[in-house]
């Protein structure tokens, strides 16, 4: 059973989320911010990690810079959760190190066909 990270400061999402992952078979965890889900990784050790990209304290890219930054996590899978739509941002996330960008609103199968992507690759 995969372990996933999800980090979304948005608290009815985030449980919506956890809990759709784990209907569908996965150890879902959650954090609602940037530095809470940094704190909780080692703790938790996901083999996956989505993260909202516009949050408080930390955003998204720096999550991603911090999770890159770490050879612990390095080759972490990470998937944005973002409702910017602009394709310039999507490029320049998936240029630092995010394995996917997924835009909000998005399906239950886009999510789950997006974890299952990016778990495959590893």
């Amino acid at each position: 059973m995969a372990r996933l990270l999800i980090i979304e400061d948005e608290p009815l999402l985030l449980s919506d989320v956890v809990e759709l992952l784990t209907y569908a078979g996965f150890e879902a965890f959650g954090a609602t911010t940037g530095t809470e889900g940094l704190r909780l990784l080692p703790e938790v050790q996901p083999d996956l990690v989505l993260c909202d990209m516009m949050m408080p304290e930390l955003d998204g890219h720096q999550v991603l810079r911090a999770i890159r930054a770490n050879p612990a996590t390095a080759k972490l899978p990470f998937i944005f959760l973002s409702a910017v739509t602009d394709p310039t941002t999507r490029e320049t996330s998936l240029a630092e190190g995010a394995n996917l960008y997924l835009t909000k609103p998005f399906t239950h199968t886009d999510l789950i066909e997006a974890i299952n992507a990016c778990l495959e690759t590893v």
